[in-house]
């Protein structure tokens, strides 16, 4: 059975993200990975929310290996985090124009 800190190291391992900067980007101590590995310490319910959030993957998957309703996880690049956070941070107005841009419509991808 994989524990979550083998689901960590999978999600660092499949990013663009050394696990250095992972950890400093939040904000977590560098011996901390190291830590964790050895069985000295498991990571805390904030770092494990801290992980999730960067990855953007559900704590169940982190904890449990799966969402509790069986569906996949999901894993975002950097850039991909780029284009959440501006659509998220965009006027309302123009959330519809982003849409159409990507070729999103009512939550579906477009064909073609």
């Amino acid at each position: 059975m994989s524990s979550p800190i083998s689901r960590i190291i999978e999600l660092i391992e499949a990013s663009d993200f050394k696990a250095s900067q992972v950890l400093k980007e939040l904000d977590l101590p560098n011996s901390a990975m190291s830590i964790w590995k050895q069985g000295k310490a498991k990571p805390s319910t904030d770092a494990i929310i801290k992980f999730a959030e960067f990855f953007g993957v559900t704590t169940d998957y982190i904890l449990l290996g799966t969402d509790r309703d069986g569906g996949d996880y999901f894993v975002t690049s950097e850039l991909e985090r780029e284009i959440i956070t501006a659509y998220r941070t965009a006027k309302e107005h123009n959330k519809e124009s982003i849409l159409d841009l990507l070729g999103v419509k009512r939550g579906k991808i477009k064909d073609g």
